[in-house]
């Protein structure tokens, strides 16, 4: 898999004890909430907020996230494309120490976000 980074790091955000069904309802809301209108034929749906765009906390509670609301809203004002980027180009263990750093992700979700979005292959998530 090669996941957007961004989207990827919320993604795991969001999975802190939770169930594959709420993860998806929480990123569909949050979607909805921040990002853009996309039309098709006679479905709309909607993007996924670019960083810098999950930038009400309130609004963001309201799409039922619980406690991961603090940590998808700080990690929204804390990264930007740019520190994605580079980070897809260090090394794994700098891009793992680096990630580890935003408040909600620990060991775990770092090496997944490495390895499914940041082409970390020598990364190896371990479930506790």
């Amino acid at each position: 898999m090669r996941q957007d980074p961004w989207e990827c790091l919320i993604s795991y955000l969001c999975s802190a004890r939770n169930k594959i069904p709420k993860i998806k309802q929480n990123l569909s809301m949050i979607s909805k909430m921040f990002g853009r209108p996309i039309s098709y034929q006679d479905h709309v749906g909607f993007s996924f907020p670019a960083p810098g765009r999950i930038s009400n906390h309130e609004v963001l509670r309201a799409c039922k996230i619980g406690f991961r609301s603090e940590f998808i809203y700080q990690a929204n004002k804390d990264i930007d494309e740019q520190r994605l980027i580079d980070l897809r180009n260090a090394s794994y263990e700098y891009a793992k120490s680096e990630l580890i750093k935003i408040k909600g992700i620990g060991d775990k979700i770092a090496d997944c976000i490495s390895l499914f979005s940041l082409d970390k292959l020598d990364s190896f998530p371990i479930d506790t």
